[in-house]
């Protein structure tokens, strides 16, 4: 399958990363817990020690000035 073909939209990239980091759910990287609440900007927030991630967080495109999509 072709780049272009496969991520349309940067949504279509959040998507697969998101199933590459978590390919079970969403898992906190501090405590391991599934339970979370979804923020704005695409943050996630544990419910159980409160931290707060991003699917990009400890990625090569964390803190990245580039789009995901060009």
């Amino acid at each position: 399958m072709e780049f272009k073909e496969m991520f349309k939209t940067k949504q279509d990239c959040i998507d697969y990363i998101t199933s590459i980091r978590w390919p079970h759910g969403f898992e906190c990287p501090l405590c391991g817990s599934i339970r979370y609440w979804k923020k704005n900007k695409g943050r996630f927030e544990c419910r159980d020690c409160h931290t707060e991630t991003t699917v990009t967080n400890g990625t090569i495109f964390h803190k990245s000035t580039k789009p995901l999509l060009i």
